[in-house]
Order: structure tokens, then C-alpha cells, then sequence
């Protein structure tokens, strides 16, 4: 038997154990990726491909409606291993940030699911579609906001309303500008805005 008080540095080593002032920091890298969601090669599964089980009483019928196109913003948190919102709400390994973050409400005074509310999360110079989708056999139109061309990490994408869509960031100051969009193309400018 070993007895040890862990007052002084040992002789002996075991693993996964270290001796420790009991405040440890630890970094993590952060980074944004920026790419260019169009509708071509199997993009082009996002304009139609998306759907919803919209009728309880047929569990085989689905609506479909589009993710839309544009500039798709990610965080790559590396202090995660995975994108499981419902433990860490919010945050995770690479989460979209999505351009239209505000929660959207269905007939019954709900959120849509995250996979619906996210589908206007690109950033883009155009208007994103407005669509209709049955909520338990009601339909219900989902109007596409106005054109978001700006990403701006300091400001808000995360609701507590909807803990499992959306991302906090760091807010260090970093401006992405859609300036031009056509076709396959995209031109961005880069900013700071901090």
C-alpha cells in the first residue's frame, strides 16, 4: 500500500492524474469558416430536398421547401467535440450561424424546428423564400425576412427561447460583407468591427 498526501511532488506517476494548483485554464482555438452555399452539383439537393413531417395522420407524407443560398458562416469552437446543442446549448464543434437568428413562432405559439428556422441562415443579398408548410395538418406560410448581407460577431445568434438553434460567439470583432453574388460566384469583404 502506498499512502501519498499530495503535499509534495511525488516519485511515482499515474496516468491521467497530474498535481495541480486547483485553477486550470485551458485555450481552445477558435475560427470562422466562410463558404459559398449555391444550388449547384449536390447543392442543388438544398433547394428541394429539405422536408417536414407536416401531417400527423400520415406519417409517410412530407412538405418540402428550401434551404437557401448565399454565404454559409461557421464557428469551429475546437474546445468542443461535437454538436450536441442539448448538452452544451449553443455552442459545439462547427455550428452554422444563421443570418435570420430570431426564433420562428408556428400556429400553436411554438418554435419550428431548428431544422426549418435554420433555413434562411445564409447571408446573402437577396431576399430568402417564403414558403408554406402544414403544422398538424394546418397550413402555415413562413415569410422570408429581408436580405441579411452583413455577419457581425459581436452581435447576437443565439436565443434561450430556442436553446438548440443558433450560436454564441466570442465577439472578437470580425465582419464578413456579402458585396457581390451571381451564380457560382460571391465576392466578400472582410472587417473588422471592434
Amino acid at each position: 500500500m502506498l499512502t501519498d498526501g499530495a503535499e509534495t511532488t511525488s516519485p511515482w506517476t499515474t496516468r491521467g492524474f497530474r498535481t495541480t494548483t486547483g485553477k486550470e485554464t485551458r485555450t481552445h482555438e477558435q475560427f470562422y469558416i466562410a463558404s459559398n452555399r449555391t444550388y449547384e452539383s449536390y447543392g442543388k439537393y438544398l433547394q428541394s430536398g429539405p422536408y417536414w413531417f407536416s401531417f400527423p395522420d400520415k406519417p409517410n407524407l412530407v412538405e418540402h421547401f428550401p434551404y437557401q443560398d448565399g454565404l454559409v458562416v461557421s464557428l469551429w469552437n475546437t474546445a468542443f467535440a461535437d454538436n450536441n446543442t442539448s448538452r452544451h446549448p449553443g455552442e459545439g464543434l462547427i455550428l452554422p450561424v444563421d443570418a435570420h437568428p430570431a426564433p420562428l413562432h408556428n400556429p400553436a405559439g411554438g418554435q419550428w424546428s431548428s431544422r426549418i428556422s435554420g433555413y434562411d441562415a445564409p447571408f446573402s443579398l437577396q431576399k430568402p423564400d417564403s414558403f408554406t408548410l402544414s403544422f398538424n395538418g394546418t397550413p402555415a406560410t413562413i415569410r422570408g425576412g429581408g436580405p441579411q448581407p452583413v455577419f457581425d460577431d459581436t452581435e447576437k445568434y443565439w436565443y434561450a427561447e430556442q436553446p438548440s438553434a443558433g450560436v454564441k460567439l466570442p465577439a472578437v470583432g470580425v465582419g464578413l460583407r456579402v458585396v457581390r453574388q451571381s451564380g457560382t460566384s460571391m465576392t466578400v469583404k472582410l472587417f473588422k468591427t471592434k
